[in-house]
Protein backbone atom coordinates (compact mmCIF):
# COMPACT_ATOMS: atom_id res chain seq x y z
CA UNK A 1 0.00 0.00 0.00
CA UNK A 2 3.18 2.53 0.85
CA UNK A 3 3.60 2.31 -3.11
CA UNK A 4 -0.16 3.69 -4.20
CA UNK A 5 -1.12 7.26 -4.19
CA UNK A 6 -3.51 8.57 -1.39
CA UNK A 7 -6.43 9.52 -3.52
CA UNK A 8 -9.10 9.76 -0.88
CA UNK A 9 -6.89 13.55 -0.18
CA UNK A 10 -8.56 16.20 -1.34
CA UNK A 11 -7.35 19.46 0.51
CA UNK A 12 -6.21 21.89 -1.99
CA UNK A 13 -2.41 20.91 -2.32
CA UNK A 14 -3.96 17.70 -3.93
CA UNK A 15 -5.75 19.85 -6.42
CA UNK A 16 -4.68 20.81 -9.90
CA UNK A 17 -3.48 24.28 -10.68
CA UNK A 18 -5.43 25.94 -13.04
CA UNK A 19 -2.15 27.30 -15.65
CA UNK A 20 -1.59 30.88 -15.04
CA UNK A 21 -2.99 33.05 -18.08
CA UNK A 22 -1.75 34.96 -20.53
CA UNK A 23 -4.53 37.62 -21.44
CA UNK A 24 -4.84 40.69 -19.22
CA UNK A 25 -7.33 43.28 -18.77
CA UNK A 26 -6.03 45.22 -21.67
CA UNK A 27 -5.88 42.45 -24.24
CA UNK A 28 -9.17 41.75 -23.43
CA UNK A 29 -10.67 45.09 -23.26
CA UNK A 30 -9.09 45.30 -26.86
CA UNK A 31 -11.12 42.45 -27.93
CA UNK A 32 -14.37 43.65 -26.42
CA UNK A 33 -14.13 46.97 -28.39
CA UNK A 34 -13.51 44.46 -31.94
CA UNK A 35 -16.57 42.46 -30.93
CA UNK A 36 -19.05 45.81 -31.81
CA UNK A 37 -17.78 45.14 -35.31
CA UNK A 38 -18.36 41.24 -35.30
CA UNK A 39 -20.91 41.03 -38.52
CA UNK A 40 -19.15 43.88 -40.58
CA UNK A 41 -17.73 41.25 -42.16
CA UNK A 42 -20.72 38.79 -42.77
CA UNK A 43 -20.44 36.36 -45.08
CA UNK A 44 -22.97 32.93 -46.37
CA UNK A 45 -20.13 31.29 -46.10
CA UNK A 46 -18.38 30.95 -42.53
CA UNK A 47 -20.74 34.35 -41.23
CA UNK A 48 -19.34 35.72 -38.34
CA UNK A 49 -15.86 34.12 -39.01
CA UNK A 50 -14.00 37.00 -40.34
CA UNK A 51 -15.43 38.88 -37.61
CA UNK A 52 -14.13 36.58 -35.21
CA UNK A 53 -10.69 36.35 -36.46
CA UNK A 54 -10.51 40.06 -36.88
CA UNK A 55 -11.65 40.71 -32.99
CA UNK A 56 -9.37 37.88 -31.60
CA UNK A 57 -6.44 38.02 -33.39
CA UNK A 58 -4.61 40.54 -31.45
CA UNK A 59 -4.93 38.00 -28.72
CA UNK A 60 -3.84 34.83 -30.74
CA UNK A 61 -0.62 36.74 -31.34
CA UNK A 62 0.03 36.87 -27.46
CA UNK A 63 -1.13 33.25 -27.09
CA UNK A 64 1.18 31.79 -30.17
CA UNK A 65 3.63 34.62 -29.18
CA UNK A 66 7.61 33.27 -30.79
CA UNK A 67 5.10 30.58 -32.29
CA UNK A 68 4.78 31.10 -36.48
CA UNK A 69 3.47 27.95 -36.90
CA UNK A 70 1.03 27.75 -34.36
CA UNK A 71 -0.27 31.40 -34.96
CA UNK A 72 -1.01 30.46 -38.73
CA UNK A 73 -3.01 27.20 -36.99
CA UNK A 74 -4.78 29.65 -35.39
CA UNK A 75 -5.72 32.25 -37.45
CA UNK A 76 -6.93 29.42 -40.00
CA UNK A 77 -8.64 27.36 -37.39
CA UNK A 78 -10.85 30.57 -36.34
CA UNK A 79 -11.87 31.49 -40.02
CA UNK A 80 -14.17 28.12 -39.93
CA UNK A 81 -17.78 28.74 -39.72
CA UNK A 82 -18.88 30.94 -36.58
CA UNK A 83 -22.16 32.23 -35.49
CA UNK A 84 -23.63 33.46 -32.15
CA UNK A 85 -26.29 36.19 -30.85
CA UNK A 86 -24.18 39.61 -31.61
CA UNK A 87 -25.50 40.53 -27.74
CA UNK A 88 -23.70 37.68 -26.48
CA UNK A 89 -20.88 36.83 -28.57
CA UNK A 90 -18.68 38.67 -25.88
CA UNK A 91 -19.52 35.36 -23.82
CA UNK A 92 -18.57 32.62 -26.33
CA UNK A 93 -15.28 34.52 -27.87
CA UNK A 94 -13.87 34.60 -24.21
CA UNK A 95 -14.31 31.09 -23.94
CA UNK A 96 -12.91 30.43 -27.19
CA UNK A 97 -9.72 32.46 -26.14
CA UNK A 98 -9.39 30.51 -22.64
CA UNK A 99 -9.90 26.94 -24.69
CA UNK A 100 -6.99 28.93 -27.25
CA UNK A 101 -5.00 29.09 -24.27
CA UNK A 102 -5.09 25.29 -23.82
CA UNK A 103 -4.44 23.96 -27.05
CA UNK A 104 -2.03 25.81 -27.33
CA UNK A 105 -0.48 24.25 -23.84
CA UNK A 106 -1.33 20.62 -25.17
CA UNK A 107 -3.98 20.26 -23.02
CA UNK A 108 -7.12 19.66 -25.69
CA UNK A 109 -7.14 18.83 -29.02
CA UNK A 110 -7.85 21.35 -32.33
CA UNK A 111 -11.45 19.13 -32.83
CA UNK A 112 -12.21 19.21 -29.36
CA UNK A 113 -11.90 23.39 -28.82
CA UNK A 114 -13.75 23.06 -32.34
CA UNK A 115 -16.58 21.40 -31.40
CA UNK A 116 -16.88 23.18 -27.49
CA UNK A 117 -16.55 26.67 -29.32
CA UNK A 118 -19.46 25.60 -31.69
CA UNK A 119 -21.87 24.03 -29.17
CA UNK A 120 -21.58 27.44 -26.70
CA UNK A 121 -22.14 29.33 -30.01
CA UNK A 122 -25.11 27.76 -30.63
CA UNK A 123 -26.41 27.19 -26.98
CA UNK A 124 -25.98 30.82 -26.54
CA UNK A 125 -27.51 32.35 -29.37
CA UNK A 126 -30.78 30.07 -28.57
CA UNK A 127 -30.55 31.82 -25.27
CA UNK A 128 -29.45 35.12 -26.63
CA UNK A 129 -32.32 35.42 -29.31
CA UNK A 130 -34.91 34.35 -26.82
CA UNK A 131 -33.55 37.43 -24.44
CA UNK A 132 -32.68 39.95 -26.48
CA UNK A 133 -34.45 39.57 -29.88
CA UNK A 134 -37.68 38.36 -28.49
CA UNK A 135 -38.28 39.66 -24.98
CA UNK A 136 -35.99 42.73 -24.45
CA UNK A 137 -36.17 44.82 -27.65
CA UNK A 138 -39.85 44.45 -28.34
CA UNK A 139 -39.98 45.63 -24.83
CA UNK A 140 -38.31 48.50 -25.51
CA UNK A 141 -39.98 49.09 -28.74
CA UNK A 142 -43.39 49.03 -27.18
CA UNK A 143 -42.08 51.31 -24.00
CA UNK A 144 -41.21 54.15 -26.26
CA UNK A 145 -44.17 53.53 -28.52
CA UNK A 146 -46.59 53.54 -25.12
CA UNK A 147 -44.27 56.66 -23.75
CA UNK A 148 -45.27 58.69 -27.11
CA UNK A 149 -49.22 57.88 -27.44
CA UNK A 150 -48.63 59.44 -23.17
CA UNK A 151 -46.98 62.45 -23.93
CA UNK A 152 -47.11 63.19 -27.51
CA UNK A 153 -43.12 64.05 -27.13
CA UNK A 154 -41.46 64.01 -30.35
CA UNK A 155 -38.66 62.76 -28.19
CA UNK A 156 -40.00 59.87 -26.35
CA UNK A 157 -38.71 57.40 -29.81
CA UNK A 158 -35.34 58.05 -28.28
CA UNK A 159 -36.38 55.82 -25.56
CA UNK A 160 -36.10 52.71 -27.59
CA UNK A 161 -32.32 52.48 -28.45
CA UNK A 162 -31.33 54.22 -24.83
CA UNK A 163 -33.13 51.67 -23.33
CA UNK A 164 -32.28 48.55 -25.62
CA UNK A 165 -28.58 49.57 -25.56
CA UNK A 166 -29.03 50.10 -21.28
CA UNK A 167 -28.84 46.10 -21.51
CA UNK A 168 -27.01 45.30 -24.44
CA UNK A 169 -24.00 47.17 -24.06
CA UNK A 170 -23.11 46.44 -20.66
CA UNK A 171 -23.33 42.56 -21.44
CA UNK A 172 -20.83 43.08 -24.21
CA UNK A 173 -18.62 44.87 -22.28
CA UNK A 174 -18.98 42.16 -19.54
CA UNK A 175 -19.19 39.36 -21.84
CA UNK A 176 -15.60 39.15 -22.79
CA UNK A 177 -14.07 39.12 -19.49
CA UNK A 178 -16.81 36.33 -17.94
CA UNK A 179 -16.51 34.08 -20.81
CA UNK A 180 -12.71 34.13 -20.25
CA UNK A 181 -12.84 33.32 -16.71
CA UNK A 182 -15.42 30.58 -17.40
CA UNK A 183 -14.47 28.93 -19.91
CA UNK A 184 -16.24 26.03 -21.46
CA UNK A 185 -18.42 26.20 -18.00
CA UNK A 186 -19.65 30.29 -19.71
CA UNK A 187 -23.12 27.52 -21.04
CA UNK A 188 -24.01 27.95 -17.31
CA UNK A 189 -24.59 31.50 -17.63
CA UNK A 190 -28.00 32.02 -18.02
CA UNK A 191 -28.78 29.90 -14.77
CA UNK A 192 -26.77 32.63 -13.00
CA UNK A 193 -28.89 35.30 -13.71
CA UNK A 194 -32.00 33.21 -13.85
CA UNK A 195 -32.20 33.79 -17.23
CA UNK A 196 -35.86 31.82 -18.09
CA UNK A 197 -37.65 33.86 -15.70
CA UNK A 198 -36.06 36.89 -16.55
CA UNK A 199 -37.31 36.01 -20.47
CA UNK A 200 -40.81 35.09 -19.24
CA UNK A 201 -40.87 38.29 -17.24
CA UNK A 202 -39.81 40.29 -19.71
CA UNK A 203 -42.77 38.55 -22.65
CA UNK A 204 -45.45 39.38 -20.75
CA UNK A 205 -44.34 42.98 -19.10
CA UNK A 206 -44.43 43.56 -23.27
CA UNK A 207 -47.84 41.65 -23.84
CA UNK A 208 -49.56 44.05 -21.45
CA UNK A 209 -48.14 46.94 -22.91
CA UNK A 210 -49.26 46.13 -26.52
CA UNK A 211 -52.37 44.45 -24.97
CA UNK A 212 -52.83 48.56 -23.18
CA UNK A 213 -52.01 49.86 -26.63
CA UNK A 214 -54.51 47.65 -28.65
CA UNK A 215 -57.66 48.47 -25.99
CA UNK A 216 -56.47 52.18 -26.22
CA UNK A 217 -56.73 52.28 -30.06
CA UNK A 218 -60.29 50.13 -29.67
CA UNK A 219 -61.04 53.27 -27.08
CA UNK A 220 -59.94 55.71 -29.74
CA UNK A 221 -62.34 53.91 -32.26
CA UNK A 222 -65.48 53.62 -29.96
CA UNK A 223 -64.98 57.26 -29.19
CA UNK A 224 -65.40 58.19 -32.93
CA UNK A 225 -68.14 56.04 -33.78
CA UNK A 226 -72.10 57.18 -34.45
CA UNK A 227 -72.90 53.79 -32.70
CA UNK A 228 -70.15 53.13 -29.87
CA UNK A 229 -69.31 49.62 -29.34
CA UNK A 230 -70.48 47.95 -32.83
CA UNK A 231 -67.40 49.13 -35.32
CA UNK A 232 -64.91 48.53 -33.03
CA UNK A 233 -66.20 45.07 -32.10
CA UNK A 234 -65.12 43.36 -35.24
CA UNK A 235 -61.77 44.91 -35.24
CA UNK A 236 -61.30 43.89 -31.71
CA UNK A 237 -61.97 40.56 -31.72
CA UNK A 238 -59.71 40.05 -34.84
CA UNK A 239 -57.20 41.92 -33.10
CA UNK A 240 -57.29 39.56 -29.66
CA UNK A 241 -56.86 36.70 -32.21
CA UNK A 242 -54.01 37.50 -34.05
CA UNK A 243 -52.09 38.67 -30.51
CA UNK A 244 -53.44 35.50 -28.76
CA UNK A 245 -52.01 33.68 -32.58
CA UNK A 246 -48.70 35.15 -32.34
CA UNK A 247 -47.57 34.59 -28.48
CA UNK A 248 -48.78 30.61 -28.93
CA UNK A 249 -46.42 30.50 -32.06
CA UNK A 250 -44.03 32.31 -30.94
CA UNK A 251 -43.44 31.58 -27.40
CA UNK A 252 -45.66 28.19 -27.06
CA UNK A 253 -47.90 27.17 -23.81
CA UNK A 254 -47.77 23.78 -22.58
CA UNK A 255 -50.80 24.05 -20.42
CA UNK A 256 -54.76 24.88 -20.43
CA UNK A 257 -53.58 29.04 -18.44
CA UNK A 258 -51.33 29.38 -21.37
CA UNK A 259 -54.11 28.99 -23.81
CA UNK A 260 -56.56 31.16 -21.72
CA UNK A 261 -54.74 33.77 -19.27
CA UNK A 262 -54.04 36.39 -22.49
CA UNK A 263 -57.17 36.43 -24.71
CA UNK A 264 -58.96 36.82 -21.18
CA UNK A 265 -56.62 39.34 -20.38
CA UNK A 266 -57.20 41.16 -23.58
CA UNK A 267 -60.80 40.37 -23.23
CA UNK A 268 -61.00 42.65 -19.91
CA UNK A 269 -59.04 45.22 -21.16
CA UNK A 270 -61.33 45.80 -24.16
CA UNK A 271 -63.99 45.69 -21.92
CA UNK A 272 -62.62 48.42 -19.46
CA UNK A 273 -62.40 50.08 -22.53
CA UNK A 274 -65.43 50.34 -23.93
CA UNK A 275 -67.39 50.97 -20.27
CA UNK A 276 -65.49 54.20 -20.36
CA UNK A 277 -66.06 55.16 -23.83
Amino acid sequence: MSGQPDISRTGPETQPLDPPRLLGRSSLLGVTLRIFFLEALWNPQSQQGLGLLTAIDPALRIIYAGQPGGLKAARKRNLDFFNTNPVSSGLVIGAALRLEEDLAAGEITPDARRKVVQALASTLAGEGDQLFWQSWLPFCCLAGILLTTLTGSLWAPLLIPVLFSALTWPVRLWGVFKGYGLGYNVYRVYQLIHGERLIWALQWLWTLILALLTARAALGLVRGAASPGWPALPWAILSIAALWLYRRLSFGHRHIMGFLLYPVLLAVLFGLALAMA
